[in-house]
């Protein structure tokens, strides 16, 4: 893998919290995310986000019904948020 993916803490309880499946799901986006997290491929939706100027790109990765938030810094991936499409993109 050519990127280091880091899970916030608060990810990582919201992934433990989940059921198996939907955590296999997530984990395979994720060693998917790590090969190139810029661009979009099948089986990674990667989207950058609007609203992120002036500040440090954010990105969206989606697998299913769950979105994966995250930003790149040199060869490290950080996941700072894991959620349900429901619950929209209010805490980002």
């Amino acid at each position: 893998m050519a990127y280091q993916v880091l899970v916030h803490q608060k990810a990582k309880e919201y992934y433990n919290s989940l059921p198996t499946e939907t955590q296999k799901r997530i984990k395979n986006g994720l060693y998917e995310l790590a090969k190139d997290p810029l661009n979009p491929r099948p089986k990674a939706d990667i989207k950058k986000l609007a609203g992120t100027k002036g500040r440090k790109p954010a990105y969206r990765l989606r697998v299913g019904d769950y979105r994966i938030i995250y930003d790149i810094e040199k060869k490290s991936i950080y996941v700072t948020l894991i959620f349900h499409r429901g619950k929209g993109y209010v805490d980002i």
